[in-house]
C-alpha cells in the first residue's frame, strides 16, 4: 500500500472519530458520554450529590477512584443549590455540634437536605477549605458536606446541645490550631 493510501485511511479514521463524538451544534458532549444536565442557572452540573452521616474518624466510603470533576460541588463555593445556603463559619474558636455528613457523590444534596430537615436551624458546610480542625476530605479524596448546629461559646454548652440531639452527634472546635483528628469528650 502506498504512503498516500495510508494517509487517506488515517484521515478518514480521524474524521469518523470526530463526527462520532459530536451530538449536534452547540453540544458539550464528549467522547466519554453526554453533557452534564444543566443546573437552575443553566450551567452544566459537575457535582453529583451523596450523603451518609459520618463521624470524623469513620472509614472512607466504598468509592475507590480518585476524585474527578464529577466530585466537584455545584458552585465554586461548594453551595449545593439548596434552600439553605452553604455556610462558611469563622475559625475563631467557636464550638459546634455535627449531626451528620454527606459523603457519597450523587447524594450530597439529598442527604444534606434530609439532615437539615431533621435538625431545624442546622447549617451545612464543605469541610474542604474550611477550618483545619475539620477533616478536609475522605481518605479516598472524596468531599465531606457536614451538617451542624451551633455556635456555642464553650465546650460545656456544645456538649449539652449534643446530649439533647443524641444519636451520632459529636462536638468540634472550629479553629486552625486543633488537629482534625481531635475528638472532644462530653
Amino acid at each position: 500500500m502506498s504512503l498516500a493510501a495510508v494517509a487517506v485511511i488515517a484521515a478518514i479514521a480521524v474524521a469518523a472519530v470526530v463526527i462520532s463524538t459530536r451530538s449536534g451544534p452547540g453540544s458539550t458532549a464528549t467522547a466519554g458520554g453526554p453533557a452534564p444536565a444543566p443546573t437552575e442557572t443553566g450551567e452544566p452540573s459537575t457535582a453529583p450529590t451523596t450523603s451518609e452521616p459520618a463521624h470524623p474518624s469513620s472509614e472512607a466510603s466504598s468509592r475507590t477512584s480518585e476524585p474527578t470533576e464529577q466530585d466537584s460541588p455545584v458552585s465554586p463555593s461548594g453551595d449545593l443549590g439548596l434552600t439553605a445556603q452553604i455556610s462558611q463559619p469563622a475559625c475563631n474558636g467557636q464550638w459546634v455540634v455535627f449531626v451528620g455528613a454527606a459523603t457519597m457523590p450523587g447524594r450530597y444534596a439529598a442527604d444534606v437536605s434530609q439532615l437539615l430537615e431533621t435538625h431545624p436551624g442546622a447549617e451545612y458546610l464543605l469541610t474542604d477549605g474550611s477550618c483545619s480542625s475539620l477533616r478536609q476530605r475522605l481518605d479516598d479524596g472524596g468531599l465531606i458536606y457536614a451538617v451542624y448546629v451551633g455556635y456555642f461559646a464553650d465546650q460545656a454548652a456544645a456538649c449539652s446541645a449534643r446530649d439533647t440531639i443524641g444519636g451520632g452527634a459529636y462536638v468540634k472546635l472550629l479553629d486552625n490550631v486543633t488537629p482534625a483528628e481531635q475528638l472532644w469528650q462530653c
